[in-house]
């Protein structure tokens, strides 16, 4: 009776999360190798399956050796497991990341610094249902670099010219903001089958991140 009361519990947070997130603007930047960084997808999963500490360096890079300008992301992490009681099966996680992501050949910049908590808990004494939380917050910072720009009135006969003034006028100016993350997750595990749900939410706080001034 005590799981099932848990599992509408669970369901109900899970819908009000995804019912919040009701208008996407944008999308930040993911891994293919998505498991490399689980504090990229979901607070929740910080420390997480994590025997005592996690080093995780990621990078990914998009149109790498072609014409178009590359789109690079990195990031690395470092998480601690703390267990929570005799057996181990509930756990307090810890974590710090660094997160950047570059476009264009560096013309715009995001960097994140993030600090994070996550607790994991067994639900029964078989230890088949786990159910976590976890939120971080994140300071940001947005870099928009004018010199990689190139305006119409610096195109000629050579191409384009960035050392010819372009006569368009344009303020940019760097953004910091801070943010905060949330994420649930839940996993049930058997000797022959399991499965993992999940869901997070990113920007809660909504920050603005623009740079322009008109």
């Amino acid at each position: 009776m005590k799981i099932k009361y848990i599992y509408r519990a669970l369901l109900s947070l899970v819908v009000v999360m995804v019912v919040s997130a009701n208008r996407v603007q944008a999308q930040d930047p993911h891994f293919s190798q998505y498991f490399t960084s689980p504090m990229t997808i979901n607070p929740s999963l910080i420390g997480k399956d994590v025997e005592d500490w996690r080093l995780t360096s990621t990078l990914r890079r998009q149109w790498w050796g072609g014409t178009v300008a590359p789109y690079n992301t990195y990031t690395a992490s470092i998480e601690k497991r703390i267990a929570m009681n005799s057996t181990g099966d509930n756990q307090l996680g810890i974590g710090l990341m660094a997160f950047s992501d570059e476009s264009n050949n560096g013309l715009l910049k995001d960097t994140y610094l993030s600090l994070g908590a996550a607790y994991n808990m067994t639900l029964d004494g078989a230890g088949r249902h786990h159910l976590g939380a976890g939120l971080t917050a994140s300071y940001a910072g947005r870099l928009v670099d004018p010199s990689k720009f190139e305006f119409q009135s610096q195109f000629g006969s050579m191409g384009f010219q960035r050392s010819v003034p372009s006569n368009d006028p344009v303020t940019i100016q760097s953004n910091h903001y801070l943010e905060v993350n949330a994420g649930l997750n839940y996993n049930y595990s058997d000797t022959k089958w399991g499965f993992n749900l999940g869901a997070a939410v990113f920007h809660a706080s909504k920050p603005r991140d623009g740079v322009y001034l008109n």
